[in-house]
């Protein structure tokens, strides 16, 4: 993802909308990560402003067998028992912007601040929160004493027959888009941003994906900038990113090319 980057001052109030609608969207490969099979850093961040104020955490070390989902349903629980906070959260794991080798996390501070919202860093402990449709198993009855019986009176009991077991859900597609954005040849000059179409995760990883679409860029379009590639839970979600970056690169000319992974 191409973090959102503080070009120029914003000009009048409808360009002032959509940089603020831009601006807080969500950290680097946000909430979207498998569980990990071992402990890693994250940070997460509110969405939603209360009095013109966002939250932003410092890093925090979480466990080993977590994903996104628990981090951002932790969060959101703890921000709302602690501050009556009932509005969007996402966590990510990312903290260097590929593009300008900046930290991800002091550059959404820092936007927070240029745009005149307030940016209250706090401190996050990942605490487990069930999901949605986790149920706690129900308490099982004693079974009444049988009554004592001859054992003349006794009957075999008929063989019992297994219940099928429940067919196993299917996996569920997860979907990525990449970006490449050209730096201009003179400072204030114009840059151009380049998106691909939305694909299914294939195997391989970002980096993977990013190299292939800079290596098409630069066949076709005579490319020379730096490439990166972000997950999206749906298709919704991946066409959704295309537009939020887009958006936040007004000042640059955008290019759809319709690309998408090949393996």
């Amino acid at each position: 993802m191409l973090p959102t980057l503080i070009r120029r001052p914003m000009v009048g109030l409808g360009i002032f909308a959509v940089f603020q609608v831009a601006l807080f969207a969500a950290p680097q490969n946000r909430r979207l990560f498998a569980k990990s099979p071992v402990p890693f850093p994250f940070w997460c961040q509110t969405t939603d402003d209360v009095q013109r104020k966002f939250y932003v955490t410092k890093v925090s070390q979480a466990p080993a067998g977590v994903s996104g989902d628990d981090l951002t349903r932790s969060f959101q629980a703890w921000m709302q028992a602690k501050y009556g906070y009932r509005g969007g959260a996402e966590c990510g794991q990312d903290f260097v912007n590929r593009t300008t080798g900046k930290d991800v996390r002091l550059e959404r501070i820092q936007q927070i601040s240029v745009v005149q919202y307030t940016a209250v860093e706090i401190e996050f402990t990942f605490t487990p929160v069930p999901s949605p449709d986790g149920q706690a198993a129900a308490a099982v009855p004693p079974k009444p004493a049988k009554p004592a019986v001859d054992p003349d009176d006794i009957v075999p009991a008929a063989p019992t027959v297994a219940a099928p077991s429940a067919a196993p859900r299917p996996a569920r597609e997860r979907y990525a888009v990449c970006f490449g954005e050209t730096q201009p040849s003179a400072p204030g000059g114009p840059r151009t941003l380049y998106a691909s179409a939305p694909f299914v995760v294939p195997a391989g990883t970002p980096r993977e994906w990013a190299d292939q679409f800079k290596q098409t860029l630069q066949e076709k379009y005579s490319f020379k900038g730096g490439t990166s590639c972000q997950f999206a839970p749906t298709l919704s979600g991946a066409q959704e990113a295309i537009r939020r970056n887009i958006a936040q690169h007004y000042q640059s000319k955008s290019v759809e090319t319709g690309w998408t992974y090949k393996e």
